[in-house]
């Protein structure tokens, strides 16, 4: 008998190269796969699972997690074991993505593509159809399979030692952040007091009773601090928005500021309008230098009309320039 451990990551503690490479080398033996694993990369997985289908003797175990992809490895066809207090958890896929709506509406399609495969993948271990599987586990939540209800569901066998006559290990799981799907269980294990206590959070529980109300407690604390998060983020979104309405409210008012300067200073001739565009151009290159520019221009000066001169108060002509300069040399030559 030889054993495998994938223990780790799927992807990075655990290849697809070297998982594939191992699998073939040790092809004709007895082989106990042993899974402790939060998963990984779905295509790795989908690269492991299909050289696992090609060895004729190899049991997979459940040590203790088996998550995400590595559930689907587990769930391949091969006979599979699962040890006292093992999980099996099943989800939809999930990825990190940016770009524009069309790129994330291609990554949307892509990942309900995978649901569907990953689906028809475990349809046959868990006897189901593909419908009924990506209805129940793929659905957007994390579902939490026990050992015990694997084993009821007919897709494990028991490995290892019963569970021990305590109720630690559950309320471990709930400390450790699963309260929600670990708090369902509690009251179906033994409980030891001592082992409890020593964990900080229960160290002032006397009973069974107390540690269960303590749990649910933390459990419900727990999901308050996450609606309050959801509340702050859900602000946070929504402050973000007025912000940049706010902002294209700003830009369009000083656009349109910036237009109506460019606009008087043609109208007061002191900007030939064939220059308008450049100093548009300017504007929104050196706004401030641009005003201060528009601001020091001046109009060009008026040409004079000789019949400007010729006016007078009322319907009185007065005399003109040149008439009074004419006076003043006849009046030096006498």
């Amino acid at each position: 008998m030889k054993k495998f451990l994938m223990y780790g990551e799927i992807g990075w503690e655990v290849t697809a190269k070297e998982t594939v490479a191992w699998l073939e080398e040790n092809a004709e033996e007895e082989i106990e796969m042993h899974i402790n694993s939060p998963g990984g990369g779905v295509f790795e997985a989908i690269a492991i699972r299909g050289a696992i289908l090609t060895c004729p003797n190899i049991t997979i175990v459940v040590d203790s997690l088996a998550a995400s992809a590595a559930a689907i490895i587990s769930l391949c066809g091969k006979p599979l074991k699962m040890s006292a207090y093992s999980r099996l958890m099943l989800h939809s896929a999930s990825t990190l993505a940016s770009g524009n709506s069309k790129e994330m509406e291609e990554q949307v399609e892509n990942l309900k593509s995978i649901d569907a495969d990953l689906a028809s993948m475990i349809a046959g271990k868990i006897g189901k159809s593909q419908e009924e599987v990506a209805e129940t586990y793929f659905d957007g939540k994390d579902h939490w399979l026990t050992q015990e209800e694997c084993v009821a569901m007919g897709i494990a066998e028991a490995y290892g030692e019963g569970k021990t006559e305590d109720r630690a290990v559950a309320v471990y799981d709930c400390v450790n952040g699963h309260w929600k799907d670990c708090i369902n269980h509690l009251t179906n294990k033994d409980m030891n007091i001592e082992k409890i206590q020593a964990l900080k959070a229960f160290r002032d529980c006397a009973t069974e009773d107390e540690v269960v109300e303590k749990a649910a407690e933390q459990a419900q604390s727990l999901e308050e601090l996450q609606r309050q998060s959801e509340e702050k983020d859900k602000r946070i979104t929504e402050l973000e928005a007025e912000v940049e309405a706010f902002r294209e409210k700003e830009a369009k008012a000083q656009e349109e500021a910036d237009e109506a300067k460019i606009s008087d200073a043609i109208k007061e001739g002191r900007l030939p309008e064939e220059q308008a565009d450049a100093f548009r151009a300017l504007m929104k290159s050196d706004r401030d230098n641009t005003i201060r520019l528009i601001d020091t221009l001046k109009a060009p000066a008026k040409q004079a009309d000789v019949r400007d001169y010729m006016k007078g108060e009322g319907d009185m002509p007065k005399k003109s320039y040149f008439k009074e300069e004419m006076e003043k040399i006849a009046n030096q030559s006498k």
